[in-house]
């Protein structure tokens, strides 16, 4: 099984613009309620952590989980292949956020902790997510393929056994990933 590259590169795309635009949106951002964040901002990395790692662990892969159900099951309903796309992109939006926040509420600490906090997993998880995102793409295009062909059924039945097969080796080494990048970042935060 070939994966589409322009396919990874356009999810890698998204992400980088999600990011931008989560950046642009905090920058133009005012008012009560950007005061309200930084100071819980402030709040969240002054004052000792009171959840254990194992907690942020399992809140990190919560939000995972949901997120590669979502894309793991797309191939079955092609209509959640329209999360693909959408997916990468919230990632980024929230990063970009997150990551102007931090350098609006502590300037050049503020870079320190996005460079401690933020930036070891998401070098491990974009690259996964984008990746997995273009694999049920892609996955859900071939068996909307394969169930609307014309062709012998038992061709259609036998190919996507194959592919099937490899999807799940494939997205079970993803699911290895996002966990070792779930455990990085309960252990930085």
């Amino acid at each position: 099984m070939l994966i589409n590259k322009k396919l990874v590169l356009l999810f890698m795309f998204l992400t980088a613009v999600g990011i931008c635009t989560g950046g642009f949106f905090e920058v133009f951002m005012n008012g009560e309620g950007k005061q309200q964040l930084i100071e819980i901002m402030s709040s969240f990395f002054s004052a000792e952590n009171s959840q254990g790692t194992f907690a942020a662990f399992l809140n990190s892969f919560k939000t995972w989980l949901i997120l590669l159900c979502l894309l793991f099951f797309s191939p079955v309903f092609p209509p959640l292949a329209l999360l693909c796309p959408v997916i990468p992109l919230i990632k980024g939006l929230t990063m970009g956020f997150s990551a102007t926040m931090l350098i609006e509420a502590f300037s050049v600490k503020g870079t320190w902790y996005i460079a401690t906090t933020m930036l070891p997993q998401n070098i491990i998880q974009i690259p996964v997510m984008c990746f997995l995102a273009a694999l049920s793409f892609e996955g859900a295009y071939i068996t909307s393929k394969a169930f609307f062909s014309r062709k012998r059924r038992s061709l259609n039945k036998k190919a996507l056994q194959n592919y099937a097969r490899q999807y799940l080796i494939i997205y079970c080494a993803g699911i290895i990933l996002i966990i070792a990048s779930c455990i990085l970042e309960a252990f930085l935060s």
